[in-house]
């Protein structure tokens, strides 16, 4: 399951890298619990950067709450 969180579009011109900073609050990283709530809950969480939502065009980043 995939949810978008934040974004910021960029030209890269074409054989070119740049680095892009995001901020992504914890508050965020929300599960919905067995009541329905939106929680914040430790744990493991996976960030993915990409021009699309597709796999192949994906870079994926882990990260943890504590």
């Amino acid at each position: 399951d995939k949810e978008l969180k934040t974004y910021k579009q960029v030209e890269v011109p074409a054989g070119s890298a740049v680095v892009v900073d995001l901020e992504l609050p914890v508050t965020d990283c929300t599960l919905v619990n067995a009541t329905a709530e939106r929680v914040v809950e430790p744990g493991e969480f996976e960030l993915l950067v990409g021009r699309s939502s597709r796999g192949r065009d994906l870079v994926k980043a882990k990260f943890v709450v504590g």
